[in-house]
């Protein structure tokens, strides 16, 4: 029993702070898979062991692998099961409920799921193959492995499509081994891989949804500027992408469940309307970009990695709730702000902070950081300052509350 709990971890541990957490794994530097396992670990869909380990070749059981695939792609809608091996107390019962809705993994012919066996590569191709709706594979297109003789015939089709699309790939002995066991590594990588391969991406200025709510449960990626999405909830994450360049992208009732990141767009430029978004990621390389929140749009955390513009117009929801600059980057940082926030914390270096407008509930200044200077805008409120470095404040907005520590010193 404690050894299962401990193995649950890996899939149900919350994370807080991913990019801190996530680098004391002592196990995954130099692994094949640490580019995809740190991806996975800074989004918080996976987590290490409480030994700080990742133990990525560790094998992965069917009822792990199911939750994986169902925090991969935010499947949330539960089914009606019943089982004999697995009790509604088990910690993987939601989560074969949620596989069975979604109908990609079956159970056994006597009634069982065998949830703690582990599996194998033909049993992930499969379930990877209906997640993605694709057809049986033709002959013509199917791919030639020195072990064909040993693929049997349920799960050769399903092989044939994750081999065509580079998803899963043979050994360099050119064999499949069907029966092989997946490790985590494997695991996260292979989904990944279909996360991928499943994306919904618009390339051409228009207005993309239905007059009602419709549901992708894919990523999407909008690649040009003058894009709309409009009445659609987003299951995996939505990236507007470099592609928008300096032009302008429109959210409008649009729910993200998955990571929205901002990596295009120019001085006028994201407009977010009546929309949901759970966590924002603004990292535009190069130049500023503007992200407006309207009407009854919430944003519960925003991560900033390079210059932004952050504001608030029209507002009737919370907008940007919680921001934080954090310190992924060397580049010369320009952060202004407008509008009302709950928290704002300054975790990295910046040349100038600006506030042009509304009020700051807490303000928070992490230590030894270099900022040029910090300029609070006439009618600009800071309910709380909390200064840890040393800085330049200057202008006519108002601080109520201050906190200084002995590092900070303020001009």
């Amino acid at each position: 029993m404690n050894t299962w709990l401990v193995m649950t971890l890996f899939i149900l541990i919350p994370f807080g702070h991913i990019y801190g957490n996530s680098a004391q794994l002592n196990d995954i530097k130099g692994h094949w898979a640490e580019g995809n396992l740190q991806e996975w670990l800074d989004k918080g869909i996976v987590a290490g062991y409480p030994d700080g380990t990742f133990r990525p070749d560790q094998v992965i059981s069917r009822g792990e692998f199911v939750a994986l695939v169902n925090r991969a792609f935010h499947y949330s809608d539960k089914g009606s099961i019943s089982f004999k091996d697995i009790e509604p107390t088990d910690w993987v019962y939601i989560e074969v409920q949620k596989a069975i809705a979604h109908g990609y993994i079956d159970g056994f012919n006597d009634n069982t799921f065998r949830p703690n066996e582990q599996i194998t590569r033909q049993e992930t191709a499969v379930i990877l193959s209906k997640i993605l709706n694709l057809k049986d594979a033709a002959m013509e297109t199917s791919t030639s492995f020195e072990d064909s003789n040993l693929i049997p015939s349920w799960s050769i089709s399903a092989i044939n499509n994750m081999a065509n699309k580079g998803i899963m790939t043979t050994y360099p002995d050119g064999m499949f081994q069907p029966q092989r066991q997946m490790t985590r590594a494997e695991s996260v990588a292979t989904i990944q891989r279909t996360l991928a391969a499943s994306k919904v991406v618009y390339e051409k200025a228009g207005v993309y949804g239905e007059l009602t709510k419709s549901t992708l449960q894919t990523n999407v990626v909008i690649q040009s500027a003058n894009i709309t999405l409009q009445n659609m909830h987003i299951l995996g994450d939505l990236i507007l992408a470099e592609g928008i360049g300096d032009g302008d992208a429109y959210l409008d009732r649009v729910q993200v469940d998955g990571v929205t990141r901002i990596e295009g767009g120019g001085m006028n430029s994201i407009h977010i309307q009546n929309s949901q978004i759970g966590k924002l990621i603004i990292n535009r390389q190069e130049s500023a970009v503007r992200v407006v929140a309207e009407g009854e749009t919430v944003i519960r955390e925003t991560q900033v990695l390079s210059s932004a513009i952050i504001e608030e117009s029209n507002l009737s929801g919370e907008g940007f709730v919680d921001v934080a600059v954090l310190p992924e980057t060397d580049k010369k940082r320009d952060i202004t702000l407008a509008g009302d926030f709950n928290k704002f914390s300054l975790n990295a270096n910046v040349d100038e902070l600006k506030i042009r407008s509304g009020k700051i509930k807490n303000l928070y200044i992490e230590k030894e950081l270099k900022i040029r200077s910090i300029i609070l805008e006439k009618n600009v409120i800071v309910q709380k300052l909390d200064l840890r470095s040393k800085t330049t404040i200057t202008g006519e907005g108002q601080i109520q509350e201050s906190l200084l520590s002995d590092d900070a010193k303020v001009h």
